[in-house]
């Protein structure tokens, strides 16, 4: 944490405002990093005070400051908060002369602060500016605060900015303007009834039974995640990160449950109390919900329940109500992304009138300096919010169904009624299911159809904002019990798909509305931006029509599963033109299943019909004939007539299975092998897109290598099914082929441990039954698509034709390592600059701080790492060869192209210099790298490999080849011709990559083998 103190000396006139001169200046320190969209804590030094005493620092006191930015215009009037001795969370203390403030800027730059500070009986509940009097040795100070742009990115918020209402039915980043959807837990609803928080409630007779430990999530703790008072907090911020490792990106929390079903989770001192606030439970909160912001979680404050909706003042908002939202908002409101609910379930039971429900909204709306996004929880239906009636800006929904058959329907209503009434409304569905069940664990249910079809797919394709999950009181893990929040990971899995799609496919689900009226069914949703895309929700996917009537241009149809997620794949029809009503055809597989059509329109804007000629070799029946194809023709080559096996080096035997029409191996015989087969090209030299078609099987998910003239295009592994033998075809785009080619496809027996056979588990085959040769972009029985989200298109990423950009003055070094004994040994953590991190970051951990930054499966390995700290690339997000590969993104086969470091080296003895790094790999998918020189990037550079123990630091200096995956040793060098000072680059391979040091030597065999010391001292810098 950056640090700063500022102490005041003079005070100065603001306009005709002066103070008087008898005034002693308080001391003010800012804490935080002083960023935009940081919390930046002012804390002064006031009147001593203590939770019990009187005056009483929360009813009797009013701290406000005025935080103004000049260059923007954009000022806060934001409450203050006694702060007791300004580290409670830690010390416990209830007494202290600390008060203390939250800016969250939203403009870097210079930012003004003053402060009003007045005393008198309950004037912090007074909106009169000159109520009470001032507090002579705070009031009027004032000073500046400089404020840095944003470092942050990733899944922590403060790299988007505050979540803003915009007017439409969802929520905008301020920073980044992206729009959310959000995913989350909603239970348990005692969330804060954790043990490690200060206070009596543990011990005081109310159900302190349901008190939680989060002992289940201690092991999601990781080493630099924030704790208090020694080891407290693991648990709740451990559980915080496993939601975000799951992919969720919300979570919900009772702030005050006095009189409701827990009766553990309040901000008073005590049970009974309704004037005095517990200092170091508060600032315990704080730590919770910061970790939150950070974690990219966004924040659902439920500021009370059924049971107490009128505990204070009767429902009315008097001193009581005014002080408890007033303390919520002082100590909470700059987080970033939240809302404040004013009820669960108000009117449930205990009725609330109008003007009690408006009044609640107004306090928020006129009090909370950064008018955060208000809801209210359906006990009532509260239609007579809707409009200009409330400063509600949203819905929390809830509805009654075991089987969530009207999240769709009642999601629908909300959104029509706030159009109607001239004011959307942002509609998240919070309570989905009844009481009872609603989201029973995974045992109870593993498959969760329901639950996506009619709740998660159901709100999305209304145009809701999203779901967040209750847990039914008749289950285990209920809403109240709940502790262990992987009992539900089945369900966890299903909304990181669905979020995933809408993010990775761009979706502009702002700009969308509900077109269910388009369907020629009632078995699903249609969600549309008239015109320009179309989402068709299937549950049980089968044909149906879709009305493009008045629509004049052509429309390519892809699918997607959101069972299993991954790429867009082809159906049985690939375009319709619009202009009447069309069919979308079959989905790929599994028809009984749900699935969603995404359907954009074509570049042309004339419909055209696209025609594929099945060309057949000069032989069809001879195994080893030819393949020859031209430049406007679709080549087909099929896997029983036009390829022969390769037996040699480690390839099993493959068999041709005439009933499948497909190749494939004798699993009985050969389990975890390869086989592979080629063909030969003989067609026009040119650039073409080569289509994989593999079947899929229960047994296992087999992968496919394609590969062309010797070198690999990519890699693709079948998603996993409920169905044999259908189609799964991968697209590989812009490969270039040349007559006489080998094209080659290498295929493998697996078993996924699910299908018994014998006293162990089946196996794939590996089916597969042709390669197609396309014009790039051309359908020819399949869509031209990215590659799959488990391919690796090796060809696209080394084909890149974008030159690097060598911007970086190395003769503006500040850290500049020199040659000593021949060598040159430089720390990873040492760069003096870094550029092109626009997806993955490289981040220095430490043995004390780990960067945060997930998802990042593996544990902090500085212990072992030259100096204690290492870079790593994050967020790691491939892991396994099953998880998705983006090309410039989580992997780059071109070097250069992503996350770029700079060593400027002085070099005396010119010459050929081996580069060799210690690194620590945890897995297949974060052990490569490229390293080049002075802008350029050698191909002796390109691949750098490692393999060896996982977990363990170790040298190394190897090229991954084509025939030799694991690396070559001695292949990778730099050429430095001229002494004096050189520029060593290193970027990114694959995200996860961890570097510790690297080392230029001349020697070529410098290590024979791997080794895992630390090796020679780093060389001097200047």
């Amino acid at each position: 944490m950056k640090r700063i103190s500022v102490f005041v000396c003079a005070l100065i006139a603001i306009g005709n405002l002066s103070v008087p001169a008898a005034a002693k200046a308080a001391d003010v320190s800012l804490s935080g990093e002083l960023r935009q969209w940081h919390a930046v804590t002012l804390t002064v030094d006031g009147p001593e005070a203590s939770e019990q005493g009187t005056p009483n620092p929360f009813l009797d006191y009013r701290m406000e400051v005025a935080f103004m930015n000049a260059d923007s215009g954009v000022s806060y009037i934001v409450p203050g908060y006694f702060a007791a001795d300004g580290d409670a969370a830690n010390t416990s203390a209830t007494s202290g002369n600390k008060w203390r403030a939250h800016l969250c800027p939203d403009h870097a730059g210079e930012w003004t602060y003053k402060i009003s500070f007045r005393k008198g009986p309950s004037v912090a509940i007074s909106d009169d500016e000159n109520e009470g009097t001032p507090v002579e040795s705070v009031d009027g100070l004032q000073g500046t605060i400089t404020i840095a742009a944003t470092d942050k990115s990733g899944r922590d918020f403060r790299g988007k900015g505050r979540l803003n209402y915009v007017g439409k039915h969802h929520l905008q980043f301020a920073g980044t303007e992206e729009y959310f959807l959000k995913a989350g837990a909603d239970a348990p609803e005692n969330f804060l009834a954790y043990r490690d928080f200060d206070g009596d409630f543990k011990t005081d007779g109310k159900k302190d039974n349901l008190v939680k430990d989060w002992q289940p999530h201690v092991q999601d703790w990781m080493s630099g995640d924030p704790t208090w008072q020694g080891d407290k907090g693991k648990g709740i911020i451990g559980a915080i990160n496993y939601l975000a490792s799951q992919g969720l990106n919300a979570f919900s929390f009772l702030t005050l449950n006095i009189e409701g079903d827990d009766r553990n989770v309040f901000p008073y001192t005590a049970y009974d109390e309704r004037s005095r606030m517990d200092c170091s439970r508060m600032d315990q909160w704080e730590i919770v919900l910061s970790h939150g912001d950070k974690m990219g979680m966004y924040l659902h404050f439920k500021t009370q329940e059924a049971e107490n909706v009128n505990l204070l003042d009767n429902g009315e908002t008097g001193p009581q109500r005014k002080l408890y939202y007033r303390e919520l908002i002082a100590r909470f409101s700059h987080h970033l992304a939240m809302n404040w609910n004013l009820g669960e379930e108000v009117g449930l039971g205990h009725k609330v009138s109008t003007e009690k429900k408006v009044a609640w909204a107004k306090y928020f709306w006129n009090h909370d300096p950064y008018q955060h996004h208000i809801v209210i929880h359906n006990g009532n239906r509260h239609y007579d919010m809707l409009g200009n009636a409330s400063q509600l800006t949203g819905f929390s929904l809830q509805t009654n169904k075991p089987d969530f058959r009207n999240v769709h329907g009642q999601t629908l209503d909300y959104l029509r009624r706030s159009v109607q009434a001239g004011k959307p409304w942002v509609v998240a569905c919070d309570e989905p299911g009844d009481a009872q069940h609603s989201l029973v664990t995974d045992e109870e249910d593993p498959t969760r159809n329901n639950a996506r079809q009619n709740a998660l797919w159901g709100n999305f394709m209304a145009g809701g904002a999203g779901v967040e999950w209750y847990f039914g009181y008749k289950h285990p893990h209920s809403d109240l019990t709940c502790q262990d929040y992987r009992v539900r990971e089945n369900m966890w899995r299903q909304c990181r798909i669905a979020l995933k799609f809408f993010a990775n496919e761009k979706i502009p689900f702002q700009n969308m509305t509900n077109a269910n009226d388009l369907l020629g069914t009632k078995n699903g949703y249609c969600f549309a931006d008239a015109g320009k895309l179309y989402l068709v929700y299937l549950k049980q996917a089968d044909t149906t029509t879709l009305d493009l009537n008045g629509v004049d241009r052509e429309f390519e149809i892809l699918w997607f599963n959101p069972r299993t997620g991954g790429d867009l794949q082809a159906g049985s029809v690939q375009t319709v033109n619009g202009g009447d009503k069309v069919n979308l055809g079959q989905p790929p597989m599994d028809s009984d299943q749900d699935w969603l059509a995404v359907l954009r329109p074509t570049h042309g804007a004339v419909a055209h019909n696209t025609t594929a000629m099945n060309a057949s070799p000069q032989n069809k029946s001879n195994p080893n004939s030819t393949a020859r194809s031209s430049a406007n023709e679709a080549l087909v080559l099929n896997a029983l007539t036009d390829f022969q096996f390769v037996t040699e080096g480690d390839f099993v035997p493959g068999y041709k299975d005439k009933n499948r029409r497909a190749m494939a191996i004798d699993a009985a015989k050969f389990q975890d092998k390869f086989a592979a087969a080629e063909a030969q090209y003989q067609g026009q030299a040119g650039t073409f897109d080569l289509v994989l078609t593999a079947l899929t099987e229960t047994d296992g998910e087999s992968s496919y290598r394609l590969l062309v003239a010797g070198k690999l295009v990519g890699e693709v592994q079948n998603p996993e099914t409920a169905k044999d033998y259908a189609p799964n075809r991968t697209h590989f785009k812009q490969v270039d082929l040349h007559p006489g080619d080998t094209i080659r496809v290498e295929f493998n027996s697996a078993s996924n441990g699910k299908i018994p056979e014998g006293d162990a588990f089946a196996f794939s085959r590996g089916r597969w039954r042709s390669v197609t040769i396309v014009q790039p972009g051309s359908s020819a029985g399949t869509p031209a698509k990215q590659p799959s989200s488990k391919t690796k298109n090796a060809n696209a990423a080394s084909s890149a034709k974008t030159p690097f950009n060598f911007t970086y003055d190395p003769s503006k070094a500040k850290r500049v390592s020199r040659q000593t004994d021949g060598i040159v040994v430089v720390e990873a953590e040492d760069f003096d600059a870094v550029d092109r991190q626009d997806h993955r970051k490289w981040y220095v951990t430490r043995s004390e701080t780990t960067p945060g930054i997930l998802p990042d499966p593996d544990p902090n390995h500085a212990d072992g790492a030259s100096n204690g700290a290492y870079l790593e690339i994050l967020p790691d997000t491939r892991v396994t060869h099953s998880d998705p590969l983006v090309n410039g993104v989580s992997f780059s086969n071109t070097p250069g192209q992503c996350s770029v470091l700079y060593y400027p080296v002085e070099i005396t003895e010119p010459g050929r210099y081996y580069v060799w790094v210690r690194m620590c790999c945890t897995g297949s998918e974060d052990n490569g790298l490229h390293v080049g020189i002075d802008g350029q990037w050698p191909e002796s550079g390109a691949r750098m490999q490692w393999t060896g123990k996982h977990g363990q630091w170790q040298w190394d200096s190897r090229q991954r080849t084509e025939k030799v995956h694991t690396g070559v040793l001695g292949k990778i060098w730099l050429d430095i011709d001229e002494p004096g000072r050189h520029t060593v680059m290193f970027s990114m391979r694959e995200d996860g990559f961890e570097f510790d040091r690297f080392l230029l030597t001349q020697t070529p065999q410098f290590l024979k083998s791997k080794n895992s010391e630390m090796g020679p001292i780093a060389s001097p810098m200047r």
